[in-house]
This record gives C-alpha cells, structure tokens and sequence, in this order.
C-alpha cells in the first residue's frame, strides 16, 4: 500500500492509499473512440457495460449542455461506463493509481477535475480529491495533478466530437434499419449440406429443405427486400472474411455439433456487429438445454414438472419422482429421440430407456413427470414488453398417432397422425399467459413456439420452448397455426422482420 504521505508519489497514487478514488465513485462514461483506445493498449474487451444512472437526475437534460443525454443515454436508458469490480475498483485501478497511459485513458477521466460542457470548460471540482492532504496550503487541484487547462480543452472537443460522431452513425443505422428496404443475408441448414456424411435422417431432421429457403426468400422479396443466399457456418464465416455485410441477417441456423450448435451464427454476427432475426447466443445455448431451461423457468415461478437429468446409467438410481415418467434427449429438437416408448410406467422400463438414449445420443437424458392432459403449442411473436400470443394451436393424436406424446414420428409424418386446430377457451388463455411468461422471461425474440400440457389437475405446464420455430409454410408448427389464425405466411414473415427493427432501432 503506498503511504498517503510520500509526496514523490503521483498524487492519484496517494488518494488511492487512503479512500475510494473518483474512478472508484464515479460513473465513467465512454466513447466508442475510448473503446478502440483502451482495448488496443490494453488487450481486453472486458472493462465496459451498459448501465442505467445510478443518479437518475443523470438522464435529465441540462439546458446547459442540452446533448449530453440524447448522445450518451440509449432508448433502453442505459449508458456505456466502465465496468467495476466487485469490490468497487475500477478495472485499470493498481497501487499507483491508473495503470492506463494517459492518452489512452477514458476522455472523462482525462478531464477530470475539470467541469465542463458542450461550450467549453466551466471550472474545476474537485470534491472526489482529499484536497486537505493532497493541496493543505490552498493549491489548485488543477496544479497538483499537473493538469493543463490547454490540453483539458482539447481532450474536451475531442470528446463531444467522438459523441457527435456516435449520434450520426446511431441516427443512419437506425434509420436504415428501421424503414425501407434491406439488405438481409439468409442463414441456414440444408438437409443436402451434410449428405454423405453418415447422417441418419433423424439426425438431419431439424435441418431445412430447399423448399423453406425458397419461401423465406421468395417472401422477403416481396416485401421489398434484397435477399443474399448465405447458408450455413462456415459458409457464413467465409463470406464476413471476404468483406461481405448484410443490413440483417435472418437466421435459421440450427448448427451441426454440440449443445451450444444454435449459438455459433448468433455469436459470429455479434462479433461483427451484424443485426440478425431471433434469439442471442446466450438464449439459444440456454434453450437448447431442456433441463437448465426448465430450471430458468422454475426460478421464475412458471409451472413446469418435477424433473430429474441422467447422465450416465448409475443415475437411474437416484431419479426419485412419480410414475408415470416421460424421457426424452436434453438438447435435441423436432422431437428427435421421443416415441412410443417414451412415456415410462417402471423402473425397468426408465433404466431401458435411458440406456438407449444416452448410448444413441451422447447427451443427457431429461427425466420428468408425465403430464396427462391436453397439448399445446403457443405461437409467439416479439419481444419482451412487446411480445404478444399470435395463436394457441391444440395437438390432437389420431388413431394411427404414438399415443402419450408428440413424437418424432407424430410431428414427421403428421399428416393422418395428427390434427392440429386453434385453441381458444380458458385453458388456451391460461397457457397463452404462460407461455409468454416463459418468453419473456427466458430472454427470447422475434418469434417461436412454447409447448403447454395440461397436468393432472387440469393446469397448463411448461414443457418446453424453440426460439427457432420451423418456418416451413404448411409444415412449421408456427406457419400452420398462424394461418389458421388468419395470419398469412407473409405476414408472419413481416412481423418478424418488423420486431427485429425495432429491437436494433432501440438497442442503437
């Protein structure tokens, strides 16, 4: 700890020795230009976040300097300010004070202790500093910290240019994106990427047709729409390599390998700063894992029934719920691994069936207690606040159907299988209300499906969620039940193309 009175020590080195220092109390607001700065010099990309004022007199405009809030607080009123630790330091805090090179430290703490506005600088206040010991016979603080009132005016013109600079690209990215037509790149899975490859066709199944590209496409086009074909990851990653940039990408991606598969398109156009139609990568790792979704959703209070994850064959042994059980793969889609002996009646029978999913799927398998009742799926549209229930669609298994369930089979093949029809009455109303509990809850966007059934006292349940519903007109669950709503596949489209604008508009 350096000693408060050694005055051979910077003087920002000796208040660090003996109390919080500014960049410990105060809100360090950054630029874009602070950004590229920082993280060169220092390597990282972890020392911001956006964060509301803590004073919420902060995002009231002063008169005085009128932009300062429409050019540092977003739509969501949030600033960007550099992150703390959690003992309250500020990331670059070391011993002796900022382990930042001058110029490359944030604009605001350049300038401090100087005051100033969008006119010019004001005056000095330096009630963060212990000016007692650091100025005790009356110095200016401004002298002590050797800061120039020269240099201070320039780093100040700086910092409401690089400002001004944001609000013009924020204004021209929101205005592009937010009306007219687009540029919007289209990725997705294609059944015949991967032939040849040994793939079984259940393990293609969640992978699209030409005949679902060719409608998305078809459909943004006639919305108005350029449309660039680019397809699946890798094709993606060689086309953003070659300077390729889109002003939305609509993705359908469901990825090849691995439980985070339904993140990797998300998370690349992120790092490139490319808008793209549904959920982040946070939500789709998290949503493909039905046993940590099911826990998100508990946590929020949504019911949801009791559960239980094998791993490995040795923990059969300690699944302690009520029989009948249901047992089904933790992160596959398209109902993949669920058929007519999924539904599990003894203890035999869950041993046997957890056996053949693990050794076929190389996954967890999700355990749970069987709901009995009536089956839907809710259509979703939007997000957060926004979000609405476009349609509550029943399942009805027919004759020829797997009984118990909505099976790979059922969903497959579903003609003569299954009959689907909206659902209007008291149970469709209270799984509506769930289900958007559970997406707004879970973080989704844009559009998806929640699937509800009834348990044994007649309540709806959460079974599970796609954030990346199939779009397949006449064959996706959500085209099928829009339609039956009166809500053509056109309109569906609109729509999400519609909630993506406004999420980029306001995150802008």
């Amino acid at each position: 700890m350096a000693d408060p009175h050694d005055t051979s020590l910077h003087p920002c080195a000796r208040c660090a020795s003996m109390q919080k220092t500014c960049c410990q109390r105060a809100e360090i607001v950054l630029t874009r230009g602070d950004l590229a700065r920082v993280q060169a010099a220092s390597g990282r990309d972890d020392f911001y976040a956006f964060k509301a004022p803590g004073d919420p007199a902060y995002g009231v405009p002063d008169p005085q300097d009128p932009h300062w809030v429409p050019w540092t607080v977003r739509a969501d009123g949030t600033r960007r300010v550099l992150h703390k630790q959690q003992n309250g330091d500020c990331t670059f805090l070391g011993a002796e004070g900022c382990t930042l090179a001058e110029e490359t430290r944030p604009l605001v703490c350049r300038l401090y202790p100087f005051t100033f506005t969008e006119a010019g600088i004001t005056g000095v206040d330096s009630d963060y500093c212990p000016t007692k010991l650091l100025a005790p016979r009356g110095e200016s603080m401004v002298d002590v910290l050797g800061m120039s009132p020269v240099a201070a005016e320039r780093w100040r013109k700086m910092l409401y240019e690089e400002l001004r600079h944001e609000s013009q690209q924020d204004v021209h990215a929101m205005t592009a994106i937010a009306t007219g037509p687009l540029t919007i790149g289209l990725t997705y899975d294609l059944r015949t990427d991967y032939a040849g490859q040994g793939l079984s066709a259940e393990e293609l199944a969640e992978f699209d047709s030409e005949a679902t590209i060719d409608a998305l496409e078809g459909t943004l086009r006639e919305l108005g729409h350029a449309v660039v074909r680019i397809g699946h990851l890798q094709k993606l990653l060689l086309a953003l390599q070659q300077g390729a940039r889109f002003d939305l990408v609509f993705n359908i991606a469901e990825g090849l390998r691995g439980i985070g598969r339904e993140a990797q398109v998300p998370a690349v156009l992120d790092a490139f700063a490319i808008p793209y139609t549904f959920s982040d990568p946070m939500v789709s790792a998290l949503t493909l894992h039905k046993g940590m979704t099911k826990r998100v959703v508990r946590d929020l209070g949504i019911n949801t029934p009791a559960f239980h994850l094998v791993e490995a064959s040795s923990d059969v042994e300690g699944v302690d719920l009520r029989y009948p059980l249901f047992a089904k793969p933790i992160a596959e889609g398209t109902s993949k691994g669920i058929d007519a002996n999924s539904k599990i009646t003894s203890p035999a029978a869950l041993r046997a069936t957890c056996d053949r999913l693990l050794a076929r799927f190389g996954q967890p398998v999700l355990v749970e207690e069987f709901l009995p009742g009536r089956e839907v799926t809710v259509g979703l549209i939007g997000t957060g606040a926004r979000a609405r229930v476009a349609a509550v669609m029943e399942v009805h298994l027919l004759s020829k159907a797997d009984q118990d369930g909505y099976t790979y089979k059922n969903k497959a093949e579903w003609e003569g299988r299954v009959r689907y029809s909206l659902a209007t009455d008291a149970f469709a109303q209270a799984a509506g209300a769930l289900a958007l509990r559970a997406w707004r809850g879970l973080g989704c966007r844009d559009a998806g499906r929640v699937d509800v059934r009834a348990d044994t006292e007649g309540l709806p349940s959460f079974i599970e969620v796609n954030p990346l519903a199939g779009l397949r007109p006449g064959v996706g669950d959500l085209p099928i039940m829009c339609d039956l709503a009166g809500m053509p596949y056109r309109e569906l489209i609109a729509a999400i193309i519609d909630s993506a604008r406004v999420r980029v508009a306001l995150r802008s």
